[in-house]
């Protein structure tokens, strides 16, 4: 049998056939190793991001609230029914934090930087 392989086909040829086979094989080695780096890169930074938004919840909830009220206020100004008119409690929002406590929120005056 092996003398048959060696007389239909050169060792040239085999020779050929098994580095290209080795290459491939190498190759694909390092494309899973790679693919292997970044799914644990992107496992960590997942759990980096869950790890931030549970320990910075309420503080995003309140960022939220305050960017929010922004808009209201803005939009109840621009509209022409409500021009002139007085509403403090949007005109106050401005510098307003939620505080959440149980199922109620306060409202605490505050700077304007402490968003930034």
């Amino acid at each position: 049998m092996e003398q048959w392989l060696n007389d239909t086909f050169p060792v040239a040829v085999w020779e050929k056939k098994f580095f290209e086979i080795k290459k491939m094989q190498l190759k694909r080695e390092e494309e899973r190793k790679l693919e292997a780096m970044r799914e644990e890169q992107e496992r960590i930074l997942e759990e980096l991001a869950e790890q931030w938004l549970s320990n910075n919840a309420k503080k995003l909830y309140i960022y939220i609230r305050y960017k929010i009220a922004l808009e209201v206020k803005k939009d109840m100004e621009e509209r022409p029914k409500y021009a002139g008119k007085s509403f403090p409690f949007i005109t106050n929002m401005r510098y307003a934090t939620v505080v959440m406590r149980d199922d109620f929120f306060i409202f605490n005056k505050a700077s304007e930087n402490q968003f930034e």
